[in-house]
């Protein structure tokens, strides 16, 4: 028989917020500033999203900036595509920009001009994307007119780059279709959690600490409800938040449809509460002093 000896009560007080929506962090440094902790969830087989007739106001130049926060679930060592264009809708035949994880477990980007020719081709180191790293944020950045213009952040930290191609010419992403978690005719599935994707047709400077910490200190930052902080402005693309309606793009660039059913990381949709300090608590608005009070047996 197991007997209880004692009770220890902690009170805390606490960030309230609704999940996706006000930004909140846990005092253990596990939370996302939007979307909770990996939500939403691909299931490998058939979740993905597309935006079909192309991304309103995209223009085709030689620059863009995209950043992420992914944690793989399954598949180390096979090719996973976090966002893509398609020069046919449902079509296999990559145009505009790809950013997958690639079979050597690393990041990689590509880029098109509009006769489909390769002219940008980078990959980071290996094995920063396997299922062991967990969370894993990333940010890149790329002005295809300069070659000291090309970055690519994993957590924080700017990694070294092997590039294959980087040609001064312009990127084809006036497109027909894009695509979230898969190819745009649903190969190569992104299986894992997706708290956040965003990308904007132009460029960050990615050389710049306080650039960086627009996406990551310590731990993925709050972007704004629109996904304006970075840059000032709403980027084309910024999904994140709810995850029943994770497609409706929060950026300016229109909405995406989800093929499949997205499923729920942990804390799912609805109210909770991240438990930390004033100092800490990224909402200070909701922040409640009144103390929570938690009672352990021992």
């Amino acid at each position: 028989m197991t007997e209880v000896l004692s009770y220890v009560e902690i009170d805390l007080p606490y960030c309230s917020r609704v999940f996706g929506v006000s930004p909140c962090r846990a005092a253990l440094g596990v939370g996302f500033p939007t979307g909770g902790i990996g939500a939403p969830i691909f299931d490998g087989a058939n979740d993905y999203l597309r935006r079909v007739g192309g991304i309103t106001g995209a223009s085709d130049v030689k620059t863009f900036t995209v950043a992420g926060v992914v944690l793989k679930t399954a598949g180390d060592a096979a090719s996973q595509v976090i966002f893509r264009g398609a020069s046919a809708l449902a079509g296999a035949t990559e145009r505009g920009v790809a950013v997958s994880i690639d079979t050597s477990n690393g990041l990689q980007i590509q880029a098109r001009n509009a006769a489909g020719a390769v002219i940008l081709l980078v990959n980071s180191p290996a094995n920063l994307f396997q299922i062991a790293d967990g969370h894993v944020s990333f940010a890149a950045s790329f002005d295809l007119s300069d070659t000291g213009k090309r970055f690519i952040i994993i957590n924080g930290v700017s990694v070294a780059l092997t590039v294959t191609t980087y040609t001064d010419d312009t990127i084809d992403l006036t497109i027909a279709d894009w695509s979230v978690g898969a190819i745009a005719d649903g190969n190569e599935k992104f299986t894992g959690d997706m708290p956040y994707l965003w990308f904007d047709d132009s460029y960050l400077d990615l050389s710049l600490a306080a650039n960086i910490a627009a996406f990551y200190t310590t731990n993925p930052v709050y972007l704004g409800s629109a996904g304006e902080l970075p840059t000032g402005a709403s980027p084309l693309v910024f999904l994140a938040g709810d995850v029943a309606t994770w497609g409706v793009n929060n950026g300016t660039g229109g909405d995406f449809t989800v093929t499949g059913t997205l499923g729920e990381g942990l804390f799912g949709t609805g109210s909770y509460k991240c438990f930390n300090t004033l100092r800490t608590c990224q909402d200070r608005t909701n922040f409640n002093d009144v103390p929570q009070t938690y009672r352990f047996a021992v």
